[in-house]
């Protein structure tokens, strides 16, 4: 009898193969628990902020597609482009309003905000 599996595999797969998601399960379980949120986690919250993330990563890479798109067909995203899709987008804005993208100025109206209403 053949069996279609190798010698020493595994059956059993990936919380991420499982979830069919690309961002690592694993990595973000760790973080959590690394985080002191050990004892409070459910065996599904790593997967269900997994992805989660990948949703928001998907979303801004998306946002920053369709910005380089409206600034002439450019190839790469660049930090540039990604913080001109989160300040494009008002739930982006929002959501990544105290996250800073490296090599990228803030622009002018955000830094008086800024001002204003603190860091």
């Amino acid at each position: 009898m053949q069996t279609s599996r190798r010698r020493g595999a595994s059956s059993r797969s990936s919380p991420t193969s499982r979830a069919q998601l690309t961002l690592s399960v694993s990595l973000v379980e760790h973080h959590l628990r690394e985080g002191g949120h050990g004892p409070r986690l459910s065996e599904k919250a790593p997967i269900f902020l997994t992805a989660i993330l990948e949703f928001l990563v998907s979303s801004l890479l998306e946002q920053a597609r369709d910005e380089a798109q409206r600034q002439g067909a450019q190839r790469l995203i660049t930090p540039q482009l990604l913080e001109a899709a989160v300040y494009s987008n008002a739930l982006l804005g929002q959501l990544l309003q105290s996250v800073t993208i490296s090599q990228v100025a803030l622009p002018e109206a955000h830094r008086s905000r800024q001002g204003r209403n603190g860091p």
